[in-house]
C-alpha cells in the first residue's frame, strides 16, 4: 500500500500513540462563556475555518507544544499543531509528549496522513481517545532528524498558506470590482463612474449610468432548455457531442467549461428534445442548484437541469458572464419548485439585466478578465505548492527519502 514500508528504515521505530503521548481532551466551552469572558487566549473546537478557532477567551487550559485532533463531527480526525497558551472544546482531543525527544510538528504532520483512516462512520463520525492511542505510526528516533523533516514541510506550508491569503486578497479586490463596474460601469477615460460628477437615474435594478438601459434576458438573446436521452439506449450515449450538467458546473474552478463527464451522440440529439448550442454561449444551472454560470468554448449541448444562452452579435459575453453572476438572486428568487427549486426558460427570459453600450461592455469585462487571470494563476500555483507538500510527506514520512546529509 503507498505509504507503507514492510519494514522501518534504519535509526526509525515503529511506535502507538499512546507510547508517545499523554492523551486528554478539551472542555464544553459555549459561545456565552466566550462572549462574558473575552480575552487574549484562544478557543480551538471542531471546525477547520481559521484553523479551528472559535473565539478567544481571558483563562487558558493548556500551556506548551500540542496536537489536538477534532474526535466527533463532519472534520473528525483533522489534526493541528498548537503552541502557546490556549483552550480547545470537547470535541477536541489532546496529545501532549512524553519524551523530549519528540519533535510535535513532526508528529502533526506524520499524524495527519493516518488519522482519518481511523475515524468511524457509523452514524456520528467519531475518532476517540481509545482508537487514537492505537495508531501506529513510524518516526525517526534522533529528534534532529525529525526536525529537519518538519523545517522541509513547514516551508512549503507556510508557502500554501500565504497562497492562500493572496488568494482571499484578490477575491475581495475582485469582489470589489464587481460591484463597481456591474453598478456604475466606467466613463471614456476608464475610470468608475461617480454619482458626484456623471448622471445617474432610478431602474427596476437600483441607481445606474444614465446612458444604460435595463432590459429582460430574453431581449439580449434566445434560451434553450435541455434534455436527457433515453439512458438505457447505449447508442444514444458517448463521443463526440458535449452534454453539460450542473454537476459540469459546479466542479469549474474557472469561468470557462471545455467537456463534460458524460457526452451523447448526434443519434441521442436526434432521439431528444435536445439541441446542438454553438461554442462562446452561456449555460446556466436552472435547478440542483440554480445559479451556476459558465461561458462554453464547445459546442454543446445540456440536460434538463440547465439552460443556453446565445447571446445577440451587439452583446459582449464575458461582460454578460459577470453580469449574470450579479443576478443569481433573482433567479432564485423566480425558482420554483416543491421538491427542489427550479427556474423554467420562461421564467428566466424574465431576469432583468443592466446594459451598458458594446464599448463599456468589453472595457468593463476587460477589467475582470485581469482579475480572474491574476485569480487563476494563484489557484494554479497553490495547487502546485499541494502536489509537492503531498510528494514530500509520501517521501519524508516514510523514510523513503532521508534528510541526513541535510543535519550538518
Amino acid at each position: 500500500m503507498t505509504g507503507q514500508l514492510l519494514k522501518e528504515p534504519k535509526g526509525w521505530s515503529k511506535k502507538k500513540i499512546m507510547q508517545l503521548c499523554n492523551l486528554g481532551r478539551g472542555r464544553v466551552i459555549s459561545e456565552e462563556e466566550i462572549k462574558a469572558h473575552t480575552g487574549i487566549y484562544p478557543v480551538y473546537s471542531s471546525q477547520t475555518a481559521n484553523k479551528g478557532e472559535m473565539g478567544k477567551i481571558d483563562t487558558y487550559d493548556f500551556e506548551g507544544e500540542y496536537v489536538t485532533w477534532t474526535t466527533d463531527g463532519a472534520y473528525a480526525g483533522t489534526v493541528f499543531y498548537r503552541s502557546g497558551r490556549f483552550n480547545c472544546t470537547n470535541v477536541c482531543g489532546t496529545l501532549k509528549s512524553k519524551d523530549d525527544q519528540l519533535s510535535m510538528k513532526y508528529l502533526s504532520y506524520a499524524l495527519s496522513t493516518k488519522a482519518q483512516k481511523h475515524v468511524s462512520y457509523v452514524g456520528n463520525p467519531k475518532l476517540m481517545n481509545n482508537i487514537m492511542a492505537e495508531i501506529e505510526l513510524i518516526l525517526p528516533d534522533n529528534e534532529k532528524e525529525q526536525s529537519k523533516i518538519t523545517e522541509i514541510l513547514s516551508t512549503v506550508v507556510e508557502a500554501i498558506d500565504k497562497t492562500e491569503a493572496l488568494i482571499q486578497k484578490h477575491q475581495l479586490i475582485k469582489q470589489g470590482l464587481m460591484q463597481d463596474l456591474l453598478t456604475k460601469g466606467v466613463d471614456e477615460k476608464g475610470n468608475i463612474r461617480s454619482e458626484k460628477t456623471r448622471k445617474f437615474k432610478n431602474s427596476p435594478l437600483g441607481r445606474i449610468p444614465e446612458e444604460w438601459e435595463v432590459v429582460e434576458l430574453k431581449k439580449i438573446g434566445t434560451i434553450f432548455s435541455g434534455s436527457t436521452p433515453d439512458t438505457n439506449n447505449k447508442e444514444f450515449w458517448g463521443s463526440p457531442i458535449v452534454w453539460i450538467t450542473p454537476d459540469d458546473l459546479s466542479k469549474l474552478s474557472e469561468r470557462y467549461i471545455y467537456s463534460s463527464l458524460r457526452k451523447i451522440t448526434a443519434k441521442g440529439i436526434k432521439h431528444s428534445s435536445a439541441k446542438i448550442i454553438p461554442a462562446n454561449s452561456i449555460v446556466v444551472s436552472s435547478r440542483a442548484p440554480i445559479g451556476y454560470i459558465a461561458i462554453s468554448k464547445v459546442e454543446f449541448t445540456t440536460n434538463q437541469g440547465c439552460k443556453s444562452i446565445v447571446l445577440k452579435d451587439s452583446f459582449d459575453i464575458e461582460f454578460m458572464f459577470y453580469n449574470l453572476k450579479t443576478s443569481v438572486n433573482q433567479m432564485l428568487n423566480l425558482g420554483t419548485g416543491t421538491t427542489f427549486s427550479e427556474i423554467t426558460k420562461s421564467q428566466l427570459e424574465k431576469v432583468l439585466v443592466k446594459i451598458p453600450e458594446p464599448k463599456e461592455q468589453k472595457e468593463i469585462s476587460k477589467i475582470l478578465n485581469s482579475s480572474d487571470s491574476i485569480l487563476q494563476k494563484e489557484e494554479v500555483c497553490k495547487q502546485k505548492l499541494l502536489s509537492l507538500k503531498h510528494g514530500l510527506m509520501e517521501d519524508l514520512l516514510t523514510g523513503k527519502v532521508r534528510v541526513n546529509h541535510l543535519l550538518n
